[in-house]
């Protein structure tokens, strides 16, 4: 192993190895990790989801000999539409899930750690800096490319299960957030207030209407995290401002 390679080794006492491999055992892979830290009400959406299965599709209800192929295209259509549908609620569940998790990690809630590549026998977990979440994540494989580096065998922990986050260096080393970073909602909240300052909310129109504005805003004013908050779902930006948004639409 030459001077470089050896600069890209954890470089921390066992002790800390320890705590940080103890920490990744009791966590979850991603794929599992957005059903173990989902929020009440979307576990709840995803249970009522499955328990309103899509219509069984019969074939015999086709014409066998359909009148034209327009005529047969859309009764296959009608047969399908309750299995589309069914799928695209459940795709938008899980989405909401993810993106709210990856939320909980921003804040601190959550912590994630996992093995860089090149992986040798001795290394130990690292925790992930917060703008890998921005890069490419592989939620099957429990692997994310962000930060200019691979994590594989990426694992999510509650943070109350270890002490203050042992950081270690990894070259390159990416930049960590800073304490007293504001939370996912209380931007959100920041990013309507300062919407609505500048006369940009339309009170006439219904909240939902606002969400895109609310996300390129974020995007703008915090570009390390713009993939992020480019992608926020409609739950997510719902419950911070919707008491606020039914206050002032009376005014």
């Amino acid at each position: 192993m030459n001077d470089n390679e050896s600069h890209n080794r954890l470089a921390a006492p066992d002790a800390e190895k320890a705590k940080r491999l103890e920490l990744w055992r009791s966590g979850t892979p991603l794929i599992t990790a957005i059903g173990r830290f989902a929020d009440a009400d979307l576990k709840e959406k995803a249970l009522q989801s499955r328990s309103v299965p899509p219509a069984k599709i019969e074939m015999p209800g086709l014409d066998e000999q359909p009148s034209s192929n327009l005529k047969s295209l859309m009764q296959l259509g009608l047969l399908f539409a309750p299995m589309v549908a069914y799928s695209a609620n459940r795709k938008s569940i899980i989405v909401e899930t993810q993106q709210r998790m990856i939320a909980k990690l921003w804040d601190g809630e959550l912590v994630a750690l996992g093995y860089t590549l090149p992986r040798q026998v001795e290394d130990a977990p690292v925790f992930l800096p917060h703008d890998a979440w921005s890069g490419t994540i592989d939620w099957e494989k429990s692997e994310i490319r962000g930060a200019g580096l691979h994590f594989v065998s990426v694992r999510i922990a509650r943070q109350e299960t270890t002490e203050t986050p042992l950081l270690i260096e990894v070259a390159p080393l990416p930049p960590q957030a800073t304490k007293g970073r504001p939370s996912t909602k209380q931007v959100i909240v920041e990013a309507y207030q300062a919407l609505k300052s500048s006369g940009q909310i339309d009170f006439t129109r219904p909240m939902k209407d606002c969400f895109p504005q609310i996300r390129e805003w974020l995007a703008t004013r915090y570009p390390d995290r713009k993939g992020f908050f480019l992608e926020l779902g409609k739950e997510t930006i719902r419950k911070p401002i919707s008491d606020l948004f039914n206050k002032d639409k009376l005014l």
